[in-house]
């Protein structure tokens, strides 16, 4: 279902497995996590900003349960990495995410993955998500050139899980807040999409969040007239369907 930038798969970093430990656990937001693991293989690790980790979190009837996670932040100096992950689910991802604790060890961590990136050559951005969305958002938008205009339309719950953005003299952020609706429909972001005025010239437009509501974004910009080449897709979570075992929502195309 990913429509996305042409990536030279040669230029992105090569994954590789690490076993890290978790050295904090903390009340990001209401709904979210903030988890941070350390370990040696961190030391100087290398990632291309909108990219995640997958994190096998045990045993199922036909192997591993593993949950992706972008990237929030990475101090390769200090050999830290940063998730932040949504908590008000009952899947397996939430579930650990709500009992881990500092000193616990994940064994199985395979990093950096995923092929969406910043679209360097893009004179201007525009960043569309759930919560899901928002530390893969944020990293990407905190990797811009100074001087590059960025815009970010984010849904979260209430103004309490909203958190800090790096707002540009050229462009804006746009909280929406649910007020405790499901999540899963996307209604808020696709009329403030629709309602978005959208810049003249080639740039580039980063979707993601629940399936279906990132392709009806997808198809309201091209409706618009912006070609697929700008845009970036991702679903993260698919409504009312648990993720597979390997951390991806089942495709709706």
């Amino acid at each position: 279902m990913a429509s996305q930038i042409s990536v030279d798969m040669a230029q992105l970093p090569v994954p590789r497995q690490m076993s890290l430990e978790v050295v904090m656990v903390e009340e990001a937001t209401p709904s979210v996590r903030r988890i941070v693991f350390a370990g040696e293989a961190l030391r100087g690790f290398v990632y291309a900003p909108g990219q995640d980790v997958m994190l096998s979190l045990g045993a199922a009837a036909n192997g591993a349960v593993k949950r992706r996670y972008s990237i929030r932040r990475v101090n390769a100096a200090a050999a830290t990495l940063e998730i932040n992950v949504v908590v008000s689910g009952s899947g397996p991802g939430a579930t650990w995410a709500n009992r881990v604790q500092a000193g616990d060890i994940v064994a199985e961590v395979v990093a950096p993955r995923g092929k969406i990136t910043v679209d360097a050559r893009a004179p201007w951005h525009l960043f569309v998500g759930d919560d899901t969305a928002v530390p893969a958002m944020l990293n990407m938008t905190e990797s811009l050139p100074q001087g590059a205009p960025s815009w970010q339309i984010f849904e979260v719950d209430s103004k309490a899980d909203e958190v800090p953005v790096e707002s540009r003299p050229e462009g804006s952020v746009r909280w929406l807040h649910r007020r405790g609706r499901s999540p899963g429909y996307g209604a808020g972001l696709l009329q403030a999409l629709a309602r978005f005025p959208i810049p003249s010239g080639p740039g580039h437009a980063y979707l993601a969040g629940e399936a279906q509501t990132v392709l009806s974004m997808r198809d309201l910009l091209v409706a618009r007239g912006v070609p697929r080449n700008q845009l970036s897709v991702k679903a993260y979570w698919r409504m009312d369907a648990a993720n597979l075992d390997r951390g991806e929502p089942q495709s709706l195309e």
